[in-house]
């Protein structure tokens, strides 16, 4: 096997040729020559998109390209390294993510570096309106993901960033791989911030967008950098790969001296097993080591357990691995195109199994025994030959004599067992759903099997429509083959039968152990639940502690619900909550729990929950991945609250919303839903009125309109005027959108209004607000220039939040220390501190501190005359105004790039 293999991937619009330089630096450095092999990896891309009867292939379509060519280079080299481009770096991000995905991180393990440079994590806006003008004309798929801010690319590269850059172990889905992100030192098309992304490890090179990778000379200060990551990943072949998950022991040779092993596997329906390559591999490793141990595939119902089985079991018999495969079935019933239909023969109980096992054997003086002395006798035989033994669906099992008299059986026996419900023993082989792409692979796979031919519209349909069930894919694509005319995307499909085969076993025995509410409770909202958030919920609707812990442990055993460690958060499948929202017959067992409660206790905890993360979010910074789940599972809940007319749980959930909306620039959707809650029919309190046109003063004023902010603050004093006894809560979001409008207006009366309030914070010992309103009144003292009085205060409050740990506060206090320093002309000192003040900003701030500490520094460095990093701040800057939507600093900005480039 080969050592180390390099592998180039250009941007947009380019080719193989964009590597020949760099390339031709490498094979002549005497440091690098004979130790590495080099391979470019090309892809169409163009700068016009789709033409006649040809389209620009999606990043996907390039992604499953490089799996295709990364599988077969696995097998030749001990170890990959990865160097992209521009574009090439989002194309090995979504290779690497559909990887994950699809539970293959472990094939990963091969790839010892990769170095991105000029990839536009956070998109490109150079050109932008004329790139939407041509895409209107020709879309074109890579250039669209190229735009800023696309939430696919996001995506993407939040899921490379926590499985791959911040993994700390191997599994199915992570795999740490050492990364470096480059920026070009004078790119004008993709910023460092861009280029640099969540990655940990970033640096500069020097050069263009197009010249970062076409150094001048061996002595190139880029192309030396380059060298040394490359070099620091090279090291010498090893003599054998370790025997791991994705590497397989080899297999023993036969024992049996090469007669066929006997056995009474049923056939196969299929040749190919789409997306559980890693678990094959497992699986081979533990039938290899034959360690008598029984190793369980459980995964909910339809996911591919009997399949996978089946498929390793067939595979063990072409090996002669084993003297005897035995294959046990307790299934009762199987789905068929025309509905559910009863097996034949079914192994019920330990009579039934060791019968099965004699009759495999050729054993007819066993069958000739009694059941207790035929089960000791087969014992016996099975101790003299190597034996597979296969049972399938064994969560119907009722006899329970027959998991310790497997476990009983000699060590050379190896035994699989598959269940829809968690069984106790030690190895274990979770089975997911399959990942859309993989699902669609499926469903083309069994069209292609039927001989049928169908558009991509109906392929993915019945990707989505599956929930990544396999059984579900076949299923409908099997009605879609007897011609079901009901069978089309739309509201009319008749899915009751494989719905109720797939899942209502398991809900039945839910609805035994008490657990349907807290099913439908995890079936309400469209996102995950975060762990705590559920607990309190399932407190509000009457259960226990000990209840909910039992509770959440059936639903887990019967693969009803998933939990992710990681994020601390369990989820029902798509395709599961589908049944029990609309299928199931849970409503004997919840006729006095229904949905409208379930809901109205919902509400209130992840409004609770939103606040205990809003508190998070102002000491340790705020994941976004993280919020996008909790903001959908928000707005969907906030806008049913709406339909249904609850009023009070809207307003309540709204108020929660309010510091996240202000944080990341939800503006359009709190004054959206606002706007719907204070106008008629509904009537709120006066008090939950006041507070929440407060919160509109504030958003208007975040976003730029200043003008809309003054007219919201009057009707928000309106009606403060009429709360009987405002808590300190309203009282102080009063002070400060007051505080706000009058120092955006230099009111005369700004410095009295930020002393009172000021004193009231003072008053309440709640140390941020404090911190807050003396930030505001330093940056009115700015503005009357009067320099000196700010700068002490501004130091104080500082120092203060510094020894109180309040991050996100600093923030915003440097935006004002920036603006002083740029008031008594201190440049240099706003540049110097401009790298450490931004990555607090990008880590902890709101985006409009953010933004307008990009637009300060781009101003101090406009003052230097560098034009050059003043355009790439303000770039910076008005990305953040455009995601927030705020065209007072759009204009700002708009404004100092035509002084700085007329």
């Amino acid at each position: 096997m080969k050592p180390t293999l390099l592998i180039f991937i250009h941007g947009i619009a380019s080719g193989p040729q964009a590597w020949d330089i760099l390339i031709e630096l490498l094979k002549a450095d005497e440091k690098v020559a004979g130790r590495v092999d080099y391979q470019t990896f090309e892809y169409e891309t163009r700068l016009i998109g789709n033409r006649f009867l040809t389209r620009t292939p999606t990043y996907r379509t390039v992604a499953d390209k490089l799996r295709t060519r990364f599988l077969r280079y696995r097998e030749e080299y001990e170890q990959i390294i990865f160097v992209t481009h521009s574009q090439g770096g989002l194309v090995l991000q979504t290779f690497l993510s559909r990887m994950l995905a699809g539970g293959e991180a472990e094939k990963l393990t091969v790839i010892k570096k990769m170095v991105l440079i000029a990839c536009p994590n956070g998109g490109s806006g150079i050109f932008l309106t004329p790139r939407r003008s041509v895409g209107w004309l020709f879309p074109h798929a890579q250039e669209r993901r190229l735009r800023p801010l696309d939430e696919e690319i996001a995506d993407i590269h939040r899921h490379v960033v926590s499985q791959v850059d911040k993994a700390d172990r191997v599994s199915p889905n992570s795999c740490p791989i050492p990364l470096i992100a480059f920026a070009a030192e004078s790119d004008g098309i993709v910023l460092r911030a861009s280029a640099y992304g969540h990655f940990r490890s970033h640096g500069i090179l020097p050069g263009s967008h197009k010249t970062v990778i076409r150094p001048s000379s061996p002595t190139d200060p880029g192309y030396l950098d380059l060298r040394n990551e490359i070099l620091g990943a090279v090291r010498p072949a090893a003599s054998a790969r370790p025997a791991t998950p994705s590497s397989p022991a080899p297999l023993r040779p036969a024992s049996t001296g090469g007669r066929t092993a006997l056995h009474n596997l049923p056939r196969m329906t299929t040749s190919r097993l789409i997306g559980r390559d890693s678990e094959l591999a497992y699986l081979r490793t533990f039938l290899g080591q034959r360690t008598g141990e029984i190793l369980l595939i459980e995964g909910t119902a339809g996911a591919g357990k009997t399949t996978l089985a089946l498929h390793i079991s067939h595979e063990m018999l072409h090996s002669n691995q084993y003297d005897t495969i035995i294959w046990l079935s307790a299934r009762t019933t199987i789905l068929q195109t025309s509905g559910e239909v009863p097996t034949a023969t079914s192994t019920s109980d330990l009579a039934d199994l060791t019968t099965t096992i004699a009759i495999t054997l050729d054993r007819r003086d066993l069958l000739r025994l009694p059941p207790p002395q035929r089960a000791i006798g087969v014992v016996a035989a099975l101790a003299e030959m190597s034996c597979l033994l296969v049972l399938d669906n064994f969560e119907t099992v009722a006899d329970t004599r027959i998991l310790p008299y497997l476990r009983d059986l000699p060590q050379s026996c190896s035994i699989l067992i598959t269940s829809r419900r968690r069984v106790d023993v030690r190895r274990r082989v979770s089975l997911q759903p399959l990942n859309p792409g993989q699902s669609a692979e499926l469903v083309r796979s069994e069209l292609e099997r039927r001989h049928l031919s169908r558009p991509p519209t109906t392929v993915d349909w019945i990707a989505e429509t599956s929930g990544g069930i396999p059984l579900a894919v076949q299923w409908l694509v099997g009605r879609l083959a007897s011609g079901a005319p009901h069978l089309a995307p739309g509201p009319e499909l008749d899915d009751d039968e494989m719905l109720r085969y797939l899942f209502q076993s398991a809900v039945d025995h839910v609805s035994d152990e008490g657990g349907s509410v807290a099913l439908r409770l995890l079936a309400h909202p469209p996102g995950t639940i975060p762990s705590r958030l559920l607990e309190n919920a399932l407190l509000r609707l009457g259960m226990q502690h000990p209840d909910i812990t039992r509770t959440i442990s059936v639903l887990s055993t019967l693969n009803l619900v998933g939990y992710d460690q990681v994020t601390d958060r369990y989820s029902v499948l798509p395709i599961i909550k589908r049944f029990v929202l609309e299928k199931a017959s849970l409503d004997t067992v919840t006729s006095a729990m229904t949905m409208e409660q379930i809901g109205d206790a919902y509400v209130p905890a992840l409004a609770e929950h939103l606040r205990i993360e809003a508190d998070v979010l102002w000491r340790t910074g705020y994941e976004l991945g993280d919020w996008d789940r909790d903001r959908a599972n928000c707005l969907t809940s906030i806008h049913n609250l709406l339909n249904q007319g609850k009023v009070d749980l809207a307003a309540e959930l709204l108020q929660a919303f309010y510091p996240f909306a202000i944080t990341f620039g939800h503006f359009d959707d709190f004054l959206a839903h606002t706007s719907t809650l204070l106008a008629p029919p509904f009537q709120l309190a006066p008090i939950d009125g006041a507070r929440l046109k407060a919160h509109r003063t504030s958003v208007l004023f975040h976003s730029g309109d200043v003008d809309r902010a003054e007219m919201e603050l009057a009707r928000a004093e309106q009606e403060y005027r009429l709360v009987l006894a405002p808590d300190d809560a309203l009282t102080d979001s009063m002070f400060f959108v007051r505080s706000i409008i009058a120092v955006s207006r230099r009111s005369p009366t700004a410095e009295a209004i930020l002393n009172e309030a000021v004193t009231f914070a003072r008053r309440r010992g709640v140390v941020w607000a404090l911190i807050g309103f003396q930030g505001w009144l330093a940056l009115h003292l700015i503005d009357m220039g009067r320099l000196d009085e700010a700068d002490g205060l501004l130091r104080e409050t500082l120092a203060r939040c510094a020894a109180d740990g309040d991050h996100r506060t600093a923030v915003f206090l440097n935006v004002g220390m920036a603006r002083l320093r740029l008031a008594l002309g201190e440049h240099d000192k706003v540049i110097d501190s401009a790298d450490d003040v931004l990555a607090l900003a990008r880590k902890y701030g709101e985006d409009h501190n953010w933004a307008h500490l990009h637009y300060e520094v781009a101003r101090a460095y406009a003052h230097r005359d560098d034009t050059r990093t003043a355009l790439n701040h303000l770039a910076a800057a008005r990305e953040l105004y455009v995601r927030i939507g705020a065209g007072v600093g759009i204009e700002s900005c708009d404004a100092l790039r035509a002084q700085l480039a007329p």
